[in-house]
């Protein structure tokens, strides 16, 4: 079952807004980060799951995150309940405005039409009554805002009828394909409709948070890809009004992307998948708009930490350590008419600013018989990366 977190929700509200003062040609900043936070069920990871301390990491993590006042924020990994809720009650803890949320998922079960129902999304879109895998976590994906989700939360299972897809709120798919280990769990999308209310305007926003396949064949990531973008193309392409709305994605694709241009193949074909969705522009990478070239030796372009997945103490620089990037923020304006925009019309004017952040906190370093773990504490192997996007309300013809 889906389990939704959150304040509240715009339930039954006209989609097709005004903002306050009803200006146009203003612009708003959009703060938005993604971060693999690492927090495994203990199934997932035996012995070193303990090692990991992965309580105090969960604490510590909220509280980190909190402190910086994101507008949209994605993790990845959040697959254990306990801990997403500590890492959430400790976030709300360190923050004033009121947040929404959605914790771990999709899930290996959704709720369907009869008891037993199982299901996934295929490449092409297709609502599948079968899962491959053994799927026994969930997909580990959670989405925070401190602005309210649209409409109420519900699970996809193929065909909508009219009124849902009038206004429907947030909601997460599976995908089919996977490989390895990958398909322990239910990895697949979160989607949720976003009302940002900032500086006096209104904007409403598409949000989707991913985490794909990190082992296996390169392929299996496309075709995860391409059920991505056949949700956007059946869900939001197809709306009245969310074909016109900014969509935002964000996560950890594994998809390994260099400096110097040596093996980007499964970078290019990302792009060029994503670059598909027929009510959208093609997507701006928002590191690449800010960096726009940097050294594969530079520890901070990466967005995986040395530490690695043992959480290992360790310091850059390492010589023969190449920087990748496989986490990412994609912003996509939409196809508009420019020539006759509505008047809740928000393009993506530009990214000011894109960086990555290891998250550490000493107190979370680990005895354990007689040896200690962690001791520079890493909070997770992948690093917090942060972009600042700049939305211009679309100026009317004179």
């Amino acid at each position: 079952m889906l389990m939704w977190v959150s304040a509240c929700a715009l339930s039954g509200m006209d989609e097709t807004v005004e903002d306050s003062n009803g200006q146009q040609g203003v612009s708003v900043s959009l703060q938005v980060g993604t971060y693999n936070v690492f927090l495994r069920q203990a199934f997932l990871e035996g012995i070193a799951y303990d090692r990991s301390n992965p309580s105090c990491r969960a604490q510590k993590i909220g509280e980190q995150l909190g402190e910086r006042h994101f507008d949209i924020l994605a993790l990845e990994e959040s697959f254990d309940d306990a801990l997403s809720g500590t890492l959430l009650d400790s976030y709300k803890r360190a923050r004033t405005s009121e947040t929404w949320s959605i914790l771990g998922a999709p899930w290996p079960k959704p709720v369907g039409p009869g008891p037993g129902f199982y299901g996934c999304f295929d490449e092409e879109g297709l609502f599948i009554n079968k899962l491959n895998g053994f799927r026994l976590a969930n997909g580990g994906l959670s989405l925070i805002s401190s602005h309210p989700f649209i409409g109420e939360t519900w699970t996809d299972v193929g065909p909508l009828s009219g009124t849902i897809q009038a206004n429907f709120g947030p909601t997460a798919r599976g995908y089919c394909e996977c490989g390895g280990e990958d398909c322990l769990a239910f990895k697949g999308l979160s989607y949720a409709p976003i009302r940002l209310q900032k500086e006096g305007q209104t904007i409403d926003l598409n949000v989707i948070s991913t985490h794909l396949n990190a082992s296996g064949d390169p392929e299996i990531r496309q075709q995860q890809l391409r059920s991505l973008v056949a949700f956007v193309e059946q869900r939001l392409c197809t709306h009245p009004s969310r074909n016109s709305w900014p969509l935002i994605l964000l996560g950890d694709l594994n998809v390994g992307h260099t400096a110097d241009g040596g093996g980007n193949e499964d970078y290019l074909a990302m792009m060029g998948e994503l670059s598909k969705i027929s009510c959208m522009n093609p997507p701006q990478d928002a590191y690449l708009e800010v960096h726009q070239s940097w050294d594969s030796l530079d520890a901070n372009a990466g967005t995986s930490t040395c530490a690695g997945s043992t959480l290992k103490t360790c310091a850059f620089p390492e010589p023969t350590r190449v920087s990748r990037r496989v986490d990412y923020i994609m912003v996509f304006a939409p196809k508009i008419n420019v020539a006759f925009p509505s008047a809740a019309s928000w393009q993506v004017q530009s990214v000011t600013s894109a960086y990555t952040e290891a998250l550490i906190d000493p107190a979370c370093a680990f005895e354990y018989r007689g040896e200690t773990y962690n001791s520079a504490g890493h909070l997770s192997d992948h690093k917090l990366l942060t972009a600042t996007i700049e939305l211009r309300r679309a100026a009317r013809p004179r």
